[in-house]
């Protein structure tokens, strides 16, 4: 657990030290974190929301290791059509 105290600014911002930005995977600008007030406690809570094109990259490495080829982007969008296509068929067969 780290313990430290962080000072709010004249405008009212706070900054997170290097060291616990650098834990939570924060690398550049526009990365986020989600803010938890537990009204109860007057606690905060703050985590990390994850990087999802960063985890697309990792996962595809992970396939190609595995042999396996991972989908492009055109053929995981044409694949979600065709899965929403079929369902709209289904769906619209019910009215009948």
């Amino acid at each position: 657990m780290i313990n430290m105290f962080i000072t709010m600014t004249s405008k009212g911002t706070f900054t997170l030290p290097v060291s616990v930005r650098k834990q939570l995977g924060l690398t550049k600008a526009g990365d986020k974190l989600r803010l938890t007030f537990h009204e109860g406690s007057k606690t905060v809570e703050l985590k990390n929301i994850p990087d999802l094109r960063a985890m697309q990259e990792r996962n595809a490495a992970y396939l190609r290791e595995q042999g396996i080829k991972p989908l492009t982007d055109t053929e995981l969008r044409r694949a979600r059509q065709e899965a929403w296509g079929e369902r709209w068929e289904r769906y619209s067969k019910q009215d009948d």
